[in-house]
């Protein structure tokens, strides 16, 4: 009777385990997704910074 309560214990525990590793991936794979689209809405309308930064306009030099 005990060995038998022990492994019932145990399976649930594996059940328990389970779920809770399924639920980790699945809220992972939803914080991934959510990123993304933030980062894809924040980058609307932006374009690139140029690579090479002596391509950038140089502002005029002051006569000060």
């Amino acid at each position: 009777m005990l060995s038998r309560l022990l492994k019932e214990h145990q399976a649930k525990q594996n059940e328990r385990k389970e779920l809770q590793e399924k639920r980790r991936r699945e809220a992972i794979t939803a914080a991934t997704c959510l990123t993304e689209a933030l980062v894809d809405h924040l980058n609307v309308g932006y374009e690139p910074l140029p690579i090479n930064t002596r391509s950038l306009p140089h502002p005029p030099k002051s006569g000060h």
